[in-house]
């Protein structure tokens, strides 16, 4: 029998004396059940239990709807609790049909709101299955309880979607803390929808607002909404692209508590003249920053970090496009994009590990500092497929903006076809106290490499080598036990050595006799290959 079927079926006639009678002992049964004798607070406590908002993935929401649902259908106790508790009903989200919205909002009573909407799993991925919302409507029901909300985020919805919401925020909200509107824009979209993009708040209206996340939701430069804020995230989000820096640089100031800063296609437009600024006239200090995170071209991200003063701790994360030609490289490849002037980006003096991929067209240095800060840059090349030539370039000047950190874990992958002896040595001279080097070599390239460890006993504080190259002839094999022949007289005896080969061929390789002699030379050997005939 269906559903629908016997509700059809059920009497509407009201309850009988004999029902109301058989339905007392029942109640007086559940009143005095263990659980229904806790305190009212107790119990309260425990419903407050369920996950926030925050704290799940947008497809268990419904399950959190759910859950707090049918704590009011365990009994009439808990019920009447779950219904004089405001708090409970306060996380609202706007993606669920009006008649979930409208409950949550009269049961929250006069208590600070939290307003979500994020399209479900289902609804963002099958349209078969997607529940249509009006927004419209939804943000009509909304608009009365305006002055109570306190945290304001739609995500991932389109532009169209979420323009009814925008218009909620063109109205004074004295307690909102948190925003975050991020769409997602078709390009095929017509030009009504890009300008929907363009959003309009109140001035002078949000004195409690802390934290702004901007996702393609286009802001002037001159909201109030970029004041005093400790967290600010903006997603192509600055009216216009090409947003001066003094532009950006007076946001900041008006931000002198700023935490977390993300600037993603957000200007400044930084011409190549001012790259050789480095004495701008306007500086900028952050002093609470502790996370950092720019995507911009090269120009822009030099001319920025060149103005901006932030702690030594402040985690930083920068990706880059360079668009100059292979001809037009230079020796400039890290220096491009940052500033060498450890007073601009204090945390590179404080790195103890430092890895560099070089793969592709890419080039990717991370680092973690003794200050517990982390840096990362990644840099892609717009004209270039192969960055490999770009490797012992990168590798100098890695070295040279690190010379004075106290560098003690190398990690380097790539291919070292274009890396001689030279390059391994100038720049390991300059990573003196290097306890742990991990070198992953796409090629067969590792001769040199182990020539400069040997040569000039480069690295004496060395502990633990772990190379794993494609594959090794001969003359690479003898290069790594002179090496090591070289460090244990001198007494720089290695503590391990692990030698792992991806490919091995029958003519060339690693023989039993050169593994026997690689082990005496060290503490502890270990050997790994994949044969390949």
């Amino acid at each position: 029998m269906s559903s629908a079927g016997a509700r059809q079926r059920l009497p509407t006639t009201a309850p009988t004396s004999h029902d109301q009678a058989s339905a007392v002992p029942g109640s007086s049964r559940n009143s005095s059940a263990p659980v229904n004798r806790l305190p009212v607070e107790l119990l309260v406590a425990i419903f407050s239990r369920l996950p926030s908002f925050e704290d799940t993935l947008v497809f268990f929401i419904d399950q959190y709807y759910v859950s707090l649902i049918t704590m009011t259908a365990v009994c009439r106790h808990w019920r009447a609790v779950a219904l004089a508790t405001p708090t409970l009903w306060t996380q609202i989200d706007a993606a669920k049909p009006l008649e979930l919205t409208n409950l949550c909002l009269a049961r929250s009573m006069s208590m600070p709101i939290e307003i979500y909407a994020t399209p479900s799993w289902k609804e963002g991925r099958s349209r078969a299955q997607r529940v249509q919302i009006d927004f419209c409507q939804v943000a009509a029901a909304i608009a009365p309880h305006v002055p109570r909300i306190r945290i304001f985020k739609c995500r991932s919805m389109h532009i169209v979607q979420i323009r009814p919401f925008l218009r909620i925020l063109t109205v004074p909200m004295l307690l909102l803390e948190e925003v975050e509107l991020t769409t997602e824009f078709d390009l095929s979209d017509d030009d009504d929808a890009f300008a929907n993009r363009y959003f309009f708040p109140a001035n002078e209206a949000f004195p409690c607002l802390r934290s702004l996340e901007l996702g393609r939701v286009i802001i002037p430069s001159t909201s109030s909404m970029l004041v005093g804020l400790v967290s600010l995230r903006l997603y192509d989000s600055l009216e216009g692209h090409a947003t001066s820096m003094d532009t950006l640089l007076s946001i900041l100031d008006a931000c002198p508590d700023l935490e977390n800063l993300v600037l993603n296609g957000c200007g400044p437009d930084v011409s190549d003249e001012l790259r050789v600024d480095l004495i701008p006239t306007r500086i900028v200090s952050l002093p609470r920053l502790k996370s950092l995170v720019l995507t911009s071209s090269p120009a822009n991200l030099f001319g920025f970090l060149a103005r901006l003063i932030f702690p030594p701790d402040a985690c930083t994360h920068f990706q880059t496009t360079d668009g100059r030609e292979e001809d037009e490289m230079g020796d400039a490849v890290l220096s491009h994009v940052l500033s060498q002037d450890s007073s601009r980006f204090p945390s590179l003096p404080h790195s103890y590990h430092l890895e560099l991929t070089v793969e592709g067209d890419k080039i990717h240095v991370w680092a973690n500092t003794t200050l517990g800060a982390e840096i990362s840059l990644q840099v892609t090349y717009k004209h270039l497929y192969d960055v490999s030539e770009l490797f012992p370039l990168v590798l100098l000047e890695l070295a040279q903006l690190c010379a004075s950190a106290p560098v003690t874990q190398v990690h380097l992958q790539g291919e070292a076809s274009s890396i001689v002896e030279t390059d391994w040595r100038n720049a390991l001279v300059l990573l003196p106290f290097i306890e742990t080097l991990h070198a992953i070599i796409s090629d067969n390239n590792a001769g040199p490499l182990f020539h400069a460890l040997g040569g000039e006993l480069l690295c004496l504080h060395l502990k633990a080598f772990v190379v794993k190259p494609r594959w090794l002839d001969s003359f690479a094999v003898d290069a790594l036990i002179e090496a090591l022949e070289i460090r244990a007289i001198a007494g720089y005896r290695l503590q391990f050595l692990e030698l792992n080969c991806s490919e091995m061929h029958h003519e060339d390789g690693v023989t039993s006799g050169d593994r026997m002699r690689m082990a005496a030379l060290v503490d502890e050997f270990k050997y790994v290959h994949s044969l390949v005939s």
